[in-house]
């Protein structure tokens, strides 16, 4: 896969340093599919922008309201 078909893909580790969870969580949540969802690639994880910017959204507003 080339960089050019990356763009409008978060990383887990862009995703890990957003939230401030491991990369390790991250993949884990992915897996479960519930919380967060991405693509896929053989090893590589990649979650579309427009998913990933809702889910830390979700996740900042969840901190709030504690």
């Amino acid at each position: 896969m080339e960089s050019r078909d990356l763009v409008g893909y978060w990383s887990v580790r862009e995703l890990a340093e957003a939230s401030g969870l491991t990369e390790r969580r991250v993949r884990q949540l992915l897996r479960d599919g519930r919380e967060l969802r991405g693509i896929n690639k053989g090893r590589v994880w990649l979650v579309r922008d427009v998913d990933a910017r809702a889910w830390l959204d979700a996740r900042k507003a969840a901190e709030r309201d504690r």
